[in-house]
């Protein structure tokens, strides 16, 4: 790692970061279909109500990340050197420190600090522990540092709320409240952020449905068919939003799969097999449009396409 001081961006809109954040939750969350039983059982959804995705689920969440990682990864390091972690977070501290203006003592200032590190740390020591995974945890929450904000969560609305000089407000809708939020900080003394949304609990609703409904690929069940199971039970969304929040990641914890007839639970090699050559032939043709855009970005001067995205790395943080 450089010895130069870290940067800090002058942009903290909302689609810089929200994506990542939300990456991080769902590779926290996803464990959960790994190592807890509960899950696979039939009529799960009664036990969600009242479920909030507070401090205490968070927190808890990253602790099994590390404890039950040998159920979802498959090459867990037994040599572990925690010196040079240790120097590692140790130099990511100075190199962040040396990039405030301001007071590190002070409280606000300091749980911005304090976290980042923290999630830094998470990230090299999982990355320590696992060095082969595609799935680490703290890696988008990394990547918002990598792009020049520094972050902190809380699932304090008024904590929330004092930050952002309330931009986080009490409209924050009821069944929202409790959840944890995010706020960031990038160069100018603005901070904004959010308060995500109950997305995790509908994920476990689908999940369980479709173990019940579609245990195999032979019977995959629609995204409008889901729409109006959820719709039973009082959950009026979208089916781009059910595609975005609920599907996809679910997809991307390796327990659900789709064709284009719909969504199954993967349990068989076979079922396997069929999700996977149905995203082999989408994922290449992603590529080519992709390419393609970058060819015609030339046409419009001198563009980076990732930087009009929102996902331009100033620090390198390694």
């Amino acid at each position: 790692m450089s010895d130069h001081t870290l940067q800090l961006a002058d942009s903290i809109a909302k689609l810089h970061y929200e994506h990542d954040f939300y990456a991080h939750l769902s590779m926290l969350a996803s464990a959960e279909f790994a190592f807890n039983p509960d899950l696979s059982k039939a009529g799960l959804e009664s036990s969600f109500s009242g479920f909030k995705f507070d401090q205490r689920k968070y927190i808890s969440l990253q602790q099994a990340a590390f404890e039950e990682g040998p159920k979802i990864e498959s090459d867990e390091n037994p040599d572990v050197d925690w010196e040079k972690i240790d120097k590692k977070v140790y130099a990511f501290q100075n190199r962040l420190y040396g990039t405030i203006n301001g007071d590190l003592n002070d409280t606000r200032l300091k749980k911005f600090t304090d976290f980042s590190v923290k999630c830094y740390e998470n990230c090299i020591t999982y990355e320590s522990m696992y060095p082969q995974s595609t799935s680490n945890p703290w890696q988008p929450v990394v990547k918002i540092l990598e792009c020049g904000r520094l972050l902190y969560v809380s699932d304090s609305l008024n904590e929330l709320k004092d930050f952002t000089n309330n931009s986080i407000s009490s409209s924050v809708s009821k069944k929202n409240r409790g959840n944890i939020g995010i706020v960031v900080k990038g160069q100018a003394p603005t901070i904004r952020g959010f308060v995500i949304d109950d997305r995790y609990d509908i994920q476990k609703i689908v999940y369980s449905f479709l173990r019940r409904e579609a245990p195999s690929h032979e019977s995959p069940v629609s995204l409008s068919k889901i729409q109006a199971y959820l719709k039973t039970l009082g959950y009026t969304w979208s089916i781009g939003n059910i595609q975005i929040k609920i599907t996809t990641p679910l997809k991307k914890t390796g327990f659900v799969g789709s064709t284009s007839k719909g969504f199954f639970v993967i349990q068989t090699l076979n079922d396997l097999i069929s999700s996977y050559r149905f995203h082999r032939t989408k994922v290449d043709s992603i590529n080519t449009i992709i390419e393609q855009y970058h060819i015609r970005s030339r046409e419009f001067g001198d563009i980076d396409l990732q930087k009009e995205f929102g996902g331009l790395t100033i620090n390198r943080i390694d």
